[in-house]
Parts: C-alpha cells; structure tokens; sequence
C-alpha cells in the first residue's frame, strides 16, 4: 500500500481517513540471499635472532554468491486513476502493472597484502610503518528484466596503499580499475591525515571515480512491454574534503565538495533523465560534545547548498543527544537518553514503488518538524534490554507528521523493545 497525504492539506494529517491511497492492491517483494567463504594463508613476519621483525604476508581468497529479485505488480482498477494520471507513462498495459528483475553474481577475489611494523615504539606500542594490497576480482552477473536476460562480467584490478610518514604523518590509498565489459570505470581514494599533538588532527581526503549507468537506468520492461531504452554516458563524480579534529574537547568540523558531471536521476514522470551540465555540492558539517558528569550532550549540524533543481537537499540538518550513563546497584549499565533530529523545508524525493525508484517531485515540500526519540537501555553481564519510545512529537502535534521522503508520512509514537540474553557457560 502507498499512503499519500493530500496535497492541499500540507503537513497536516488528522487520521488515515484524510489521505489519498494510490495502488491500494498493489504488492512488492524483495529478496535477497548471500552465501560467502573467505580463507586466508599467513607466512612471514617472524622475529630473527636480533629481535626484528620482518615483513608479514597474507594471501587470501574470497568466493561471494549473491542473488537479488525485486517483484512488483498491481491489477489495474478505477481507484489507480490518481496514481497513473501522475505517472501515465508508466501504464504500459490496461491490466495493470508488473516489474520483476533478477540479478545473480559469483564473485571471486584474490587479495594479496603486506605490512612490516615500524622500528621503535610510539607512546608504547608498536605502529606498521606500511600496508600494501594488490588483488584482482573476477564479478559474473547474470542480470534478467522479464522477458530480456544479460550477462555482465566485470574484471577488477585493486590495489592499496598505507604510509606512515614518521610519527604525526599518515597516507592511506586505494584503487579500482574495471576491465572486459565496463572497462575504462576506476574508482581512486586518498586521505592524509597530520596528528598536532595537543592542538588535534587534520585530515585532507580525496576520490575521483567513473562509472557506467546502471542496467534500469538504461531499459525497463513493464508487463513484458519496454518502457525506455536509453544510452547514456557514464557518470564522472570528484569529492575534496578537509576535517580537522579536537578529540579532547569533542569538536570536529568538516567541509565538503562534489562534483557530479553527468549525473543520472529520475525526474517527476518517473524516467530517467542524465544531466550534461556539472553539478556542485557545498558542506559544512561541524559536531560538538558537552560533558557533564554521567551526562553527553552531542550535538551535530550540517549546512549544504546544491547547484541547480536537480539534487534536492535540506539546506540544514541536525540531530541533538542527551545522553545519561551509569553503573546501578554496582552491577547494572544503564542508559537513559533522547534523539531530536530535524531538517529544514525542502521538496523531498518520492519512492516510486513501480519503478522501485526515488524520483523528483513537486506536489509537495517537506516541513520543518523536530522528530524527538526517548530510549532506556540495560545491561547486567550477558543479559541486555531496551525500551524506546518514537516519533513523540505527534504527541503535542496529533495532526503533524515526520516526512523523510515525500507523501510518505511516518507514523504516530510508537514503542519499541526488545531483549538480548546470552547464555553462556
């Protein structure tokens, strides 16, 4: 079931009766299953007569199968009028709607590593001075939209890298390069972070990446009949970040760019559309931590801008904890605390079940409304429990509700629990 609230209502919602159901009958399933076996063969590192230690090894092998299917389907009926007067391309058929897609992989990996520990101690314990990974990856993927069937196989050269450049110096680097079907895709990774001491850390990270569109991105098939076939270009996106540190004092902050040259998104028909133009994210995201005795209070914030209509993000978001932790009765942790997230005004994504999609939208935008959680939690030795009680704004605003994607309201306060207890001998 799809539950929309009425436009013209805005953020209000007095009960379920005053809001539109659209694809009433309609039914989704998805499923996945994974099965998985990794071993490793360690040699090296062993400490020779003068008591260094030389470089270790690792050889390791990885077999990963994975199978994905997502099903939906929804006899057409008069009361899906409102649903397809806003989608209608998506009614290929008078009886209704059915998408089913299969995706089946096999993967093998094979990983060979190195490190060798750093001579000398640093405040007591001994650091590697480097790491160092080569591997290839070998991804079969058996890929099926009924009634059209595709095979995919994906060869993947990777490397890492890790340097301690002296004792306040780190580098760390990876990398992807895709050969056979979607060669020329890589995917480069860096962070260098500097340790100053009592005035914190900075860091500096990078990634660069290209990557074919996905198989939906480029063809849907509804009820056997194609919906689109497209062909688009391959999507180039640059991030460049700089955080620096004061773990001592509980303060972090953050900025953030991205940059998306032929970014692939699912405009308000709910089809694909690629954008030629580049598009630029800013972040600023800043977190601070108060302390007073057994109480926390984190608070965390981000501040972000968008070029252009396309990527349509709350210009602030935060989230607000007050946290209480002690030890009762000398043998019980307990925890006691409060989560107020909130966002400002935006027009959020909708879920396009149909599609199995988030697309843009424009009937409605998102209101700024604080979702406050209370949770209590305990642990006795192996025997835990948690009581959480959510979304209890609609307490004090009955007619409100939180919305995290568009027409998709969340529902009244709640309560959760849940126990844990391990028996062990």
């Amino acid at each position: 079931m799809v539950l929309l609230t009425l436009p013209e209502t805005g953020g209000e919602f007095s009960s379920p009766a005053t809001a539109e159901v659209l694809l009433a009958d309609g039914r989704t399933r998805y499923a996945f299953r994974e099965l998985m076996y990794t071993h490793y063969y360690r040699f090296g590192g062993r400490v020779d007569s003068t008591g260094r230690v030389g470089r270790a090894f690792t050889l390791s092998h990885q077999i990963d199968y994975d199978q994905n299917s997502y099903k939906y389907y929804d006899a057409f009926a008069i009361r899906d009028t409102n649903f397809f007067n806003r989608f209608p391309a998506l009614l290929t058929d008078d009886r209704g709607v059915r998408y089913f897609a299969t995706h089946e992989s096999v993967e093998n990996s094979f990983r060979l590593s190195t490190f060798k520990l750093a001579s000398g101690n640093f405040q007591g314990e001994r650091r590697q001075r480097d790491f160092l990974e080569a591997g290839i990856t070998h991804r079969h993927n058996r890929l099926y939209m009924e009634p059209t069937s595709a095979i995919v196989n994906n060869l993947m050269l990777t490397g890492k890298v890790g340097l301690r450049l002296g004792e306040r110096m780190r580098l760390q680097a990876d990398g992807l390069l895709c050969l056979l079907d979607q060669a020329g895709d890589f995917r480069i990774k860096g962070l260098l972070e500097v340790d100053l001491r009592k005035a914190g850390t900075f860091s500096i990270a990078m990634r660069n990446q290209l990557y074919s569109p996905t198989w939906v991105q480029n063809n849907l098939t509804l009820f056997q009949q194609t919906l689109y076939q497209t062909n688009f270009s391959k999507t180039v996106e640059n991030s460049l970040s700089a955080t620096y540190a004061l773990p001592k004092r509980g303060f972090s902050a953050t900025g953030r760019y991205h940059l998306l040259n032929n970014y692939i998104y699912f405009g308000a028909e709910g089809l694909p559309i690629q954008r030629g133009t580049p598009i630029g994210v800013w972040q600023l995201s800043a977190q601070k931590d108060f302390r007073f005795g057994k109480f926390t209070l984190a608070n965390r914030a981000v501040l972000q801008q968008t070029e252009g209509e396309v990527l349509r993000l709350p210009a602030l978001f935060a989230k607000h904890s007050l946290v209480y932790e002690g030890r009762w009765f000398g043998v019980l942790l307990a925890q006691l605390g409060a989560d107020v997230r909130y966002t400002t005004a935006f027009k959020a994504d909708y879920y396009n079940p149909v599609v199995g999609q988030f697309q843009l939208q424009d009937e409605q935008e998102v209101t700024f409304f604080p979702n406050v959680d209370v949770y209590f939690s305990m642990k006795v030795s192996t025997f835990r429990a948690f009581i959480k009680g959510e979304n209890l704004t609609t307490l004090f605003q009955p007619d409100e509700r939180l919305f995290l994607s568009s027409l998709y309201p969340w529902p009244a306060a709640a309560i959760r629990w849940g126990v844990s207890w391990k028996m062990l001998d």
